[in-house]
């Protein structure tokens, strides 16, 4: 009795001690220097001082991964290049394994000043042709939507957004024939930041579709993996 209940405890520790080791695996945010779950300029800036320092040695094989966004098993100022490459255009670079292929929809991480307007890219990746589409974007009530403009990524379809750029908003392209194929930004959303926001606030800008909204030349249905985005106040 007591060798059954041993070789249980014993499964059920290694159990323990897998899921533990997946959930740190999934949690890695390649690039995310400073610990905030995105990657911003103080992400590229930390990485150059610790690369100065000579503080890369001291740091854990997990911290080690996240700064190789370019995945050549070293961390170096190629990897800060290629985070400023990210952060210049999200839509177009991957921080991390390129293995996935999934047709990705980014929404942009920017910050601004209280009061002060701004603009956030929504970027297309691993396009594989897109021949109309509707996307909705929500917004946190505070901000304000005060244009939304297409990118050049969709630049052969037509585009269209609710009137009145209401939130949500749904900004749509469609073709009489032909497909956009290519990579980067699909449009530019302007916002204000409220004149009450107080410095580290943080305003969500979301973006979905419903199955079947989303389609290429073809007319299959495309599947597309979203990543949100946000406005910082600084």
């Amino acid at each position: 009795m007591k060798r059954q209940i041993f070789v249980i405890v014993t499964a059920i520790i290694l159990l323990v001690a897998v899921a533990t080791q997946t959930i740190a695996a999934q949690s890695i945010v390649y690039g995310d220097i400073t610990g905030d779950n995105y990657v911003s300029v103080s992400d590229v800036i930390k990485l150059l001082q610790l690369i100065a320092s000579d503080g890369i040695s001291e740091l854990t094989s997990a911290q080690k991964k996240a700064m190789d966004v370019d995945c050549d098993d070293y961390v170096s100022v190629s990897d800060c290049i290629r985070m400023l490459q990210y952060i210049a255009n999200p839509g177009s670079i991957i921080l991390g394994p390129e293995e996935a292929q999934d047709t990705t929809i980014t929404v942009g991480e920017v910050s601004g000043k209280a009061g002060e307007t701004v603009t956030v890219p929504v970027s297309i990746s691993n396009n594989t042709g897109v021949a109309g589409a509707t996307l909705t974007i929500t917004y946190s009530p505070k901000l304000t939507l005060t244009s939304a403009v297409s990118g050049a990524a969709f630049g052969e379809l037509d585009f269209t957004h609710t009137e009145g750029l209401h939130n949500p908003c749904n900004l749509m392209w469609d073709s009489q024939s032909g497909e956009a194929s290519g990579d980067g930004v699909i449009a530019n959303l302007t916002f204000t930041i409220p004149s009450s926001a107080k410095v580290g606030e943080k305003y969500e800008v979301k973006c979905s579709y419903r199955y079947g909204d989303v389609f290429n030349d073809n007319w299959d249905d495309l599947e597309l993996v979203i990543v949100d985005g946000a406005i910082t106040v600084k």
